[in-house]
């Protein structure tokens, strides 16, 4: 079972874009797939056209955990199709850091609900920001993929990520990698072209060969509670993420050898 987690402490990065066609991506190429919403917003979750007021979510899995309760994340797993399934968030998750402040070992709670689980792949959207939930996801994780956008205020904040990312695996996982960094989002402008010749400068083979171009069509499949491919198979933004997904692939097999 090979866990991906996909975060970027700044917002609008298109990381929940990027979870959910990654995972039909990976399921249009046969692989079975569990996406664990991690964001309070519950856009991965309604972004797969479930409403985000469901009674069973991963913050009812946390709290379980911390009070040894019998629920488990078996017992919150949706059926999507298939190849796909989601444990969903909802708002509530918002609260879960404050309610489990004084909770022993809470940075590993994930890594516990998840160890009996069976998939090929493990995708958490994580939330913006460097919290509690990242932690967990970071502390269960394999690997890492990055999402940002060829702009100043994204590209500064992935330095506190990369911090971040070395301090959890001195902590709590030597095994975790950086997958790899992915330019979301794209236009040939030239600041969006001076920009990611500054990043692929910076991170050079961290860098994704793949670069997620801009695309209306992906917008709108997830207010659709669509995936891009279900949506409309035919464009750019489907073409860029099958590659992406095809690359991921590609990387994860080099990582294991």
């Amino acid at each position: 079972m090979k866990k991906i987690a996909i975060l970027n402490q700044k917002g609008g990065t298109a990381k929940t874009t990027t979870t959910i066609n990654l995972a039909a991506g990976l399921a249009l190429l046969k692989h079975k797939v569990l996406v664990i919403d991690l964001d309070p917003q519950a856009n991965a979750t309604t972004g797969f056209g479930l409403p985000d007021n469901l009674e069973k979510t991963i913050y009812e899995v946390f709290k379980s955990l911390a009070s040894k309760g019998s629920l488990t994340i078996s017992d919150t797993i949706n059926k999507i199709n298939d190849r796909i399934d989601i444990v969903p968030a909802s708002l509530d998750l918002s609260a879960v850091e404050m309610e489990l402040s004084q909770i022993p070992g809470r940075d590993l709670l994930l890594r516990r609900a998840i160890k009996d689980l069976d998939y090929e792949y493990v995708l958490f959207d994580c939330p913006p920001n460097l919290s509690f939930l990242t932690v967990n996801a970071l502390a269960a994780t394999d690997e890492v993929l990055v999402p940002t956008q060829a702009e100043k205020f994204p590209v500064s904040g992935m330095i506190k990520l990369m911090a971040t990312i070395e301090l959890i695996t001195e902590l709590y996982n030597s095994d975790l990698n950086l997958l790899g960094i992915v330019v979301t989002q794209y236009s040939q402008t030239t600041l969006h072209r001076e920009t990611y010749d500054m990043i692929k400068e910076i991170y050079k083979d961290q860098i994704m060969n793949t670069i997620i171009r801009k695309n209306v069509h992906l917008a709108e499949s997830q207010s659709f509670g669509q995936d891009i491919f279900t949506y409309k198979e035919d464009s750019n933004g489907a073409e860029d993420y099958l590659n992406l997904t095809r690359e991921v692939l590609e990387r994860v097999a080099r990582v294991k050898t």
